[in-house]
């Protein structure tokens, strides 16, 4: 059955028994006093403050269902949402989601999109509340708008000369993940489209994928698959333990060079990046290597890794900020890096923009 014979009321139906205000999960959320089926939820929130973010992903720019399935599309559409919220230092609550789909898309194919949100509402416990459904005689558009709440939320403007900075996990890998996949063979996109990302995913050492033409070598599950899953199926990253110690704070989603500077717009600073501290994985190493590119690059460039990034006093110890690597230093004035050898070079902020990449 295609989408045009079901309907949007059949759609929605379904939609609303799933995620119905009469269920365990929202009887037990006393904020929500009218959920889906009305011409707008209604909420009665207490005294917290209420964190707004919303996100679209279009087809052919955000992603690609040559090698991607839907159903890492949808949990990516409600990570990075989450990821906006987590990194306000908020707690992600309710959901909103816009979708438009042409006609002719076939009704399984609307319910495995499907099944990636409602994994994501599951994994970061949220309620959705409501949306629209739209069809498209183009490209299909997701969009989501999450609130959050918080007592003591953390912008993007707080950092203060003699902050450290610091970054979670490693930069570089969905960047390198995306590399990767443009390059894949037909038979190898076909490979990586039936991976599920987003349920117990564990790389077998054992397989591998293979190129285009142009790239002999082939790379293995172990060293592709984090990479790829980084880039088609990201997790947010939880904030909850820099959220007291942080004086700034975002999440890296168009590269750590644009998003650092961003930071700093707001915080009216400058900074130092120690170029040789930056956390890459072996994975983006080694990837980088065989397909003859900069590491350091797309650690410092490449977009949607939504790590965190944020600063924090220096009389905070590194090891008090597990999973975090300390990578600079909040100056008065001046963006630098730092190599290895004491060499300063202004940063130039490199990474994703809209209509400055088309």
């Amino acid at each position: 059955m295609r989408l045009k014979e079901a309907g949007e009321l059949r759609l929605l139906q379904e939609i609303r028994k799933r995620h119905s205000l009469f269920s365990a999960a929202f009887a037990a959320d006393p904020e929500i006093v009218v959920g889906i089926g009305d011409d707008a939820a209604v909420l009665s929130p207490r005294s917290w403050q209420t964190l707004v973010t919303t996100d679209m992903m279009l087809e052919g720019v955000h992603f690609d269902t040559s090698f991607s399935n839907l159903a890492s599309i949808g949990y990516k559409l409600v990570s990075v949402n989450v990821s906006d919220i987590m990194a306000m230092a908020a707690t992600p609550r309710y959901l909103f989601l816009n979708m438009a789909m042409h006609g002719d898309t076939d009704i399984e194919d609307f319910w495995l999109l499907f099944s990636g949100i409602e994994h994501g509402i599951r994994m970061y416990d949220l309620k959705l509340l409501g949306g629209d459904l739209s069809s498209s005689t183009g490209p299909c558009m997701l969009s989501a708008t999450l609130l959050g709440t918080s007592n003591s939320f953390v912008t993007r403007s707080g950092a203060k000369p003699g902050d450290r900075v610091y970054v979670t996990g490693s930069l570089g890998d969905s960047a390198c993940g995306l590399e990767v996949l443009k390059r894949l063979s037909q038979e190898s996109r076909q490979v990586i489209k039936a991976i599920d990302f987003i349920h117990e995913f564990r790389p077998d050492a054992g397989d591998s994928i293979s190129f285009e033409q142009g790239i002999s070598s082939s790379m293995d599950f172990s060293t592709a698959l984090p990479l790829i899953k980084r880039h088609l199926a990201p997790d947010a990253r939880a904030s909850s333990a820099y959220a007291s110690a942080a004086t700034s704070m975002m999440d890296i989603s168009d590269g750590l060079f644009i998003d650092i500077s961003r930071l700093c717009d707001e915080s009216a600073v400058g900074v130092e990046i120690f170029m040789n501290r930056l956390p890459v994985s072996s994975e983006m190493t080694a990837a980088a290597g065989l397909l003859g590119l900069d590491a350091e690059m797309l650690a410092v460039s490449g977009g949607e890794d939504y790590e965190l990034l944020f600063t924090a006093p220096s009389d905070i110890a590194e090891g008090d900020l597990p999973g975090a690597t300390c990578i600079g230093m909040i100056k008065e004035q001046g963006r630098f890096t730092v190599s290895s050898s004491g060499q300063r070079r202004e940063i130039q902020p490199k990474g994703y923009q809209h209509f400055a990449n088309t």
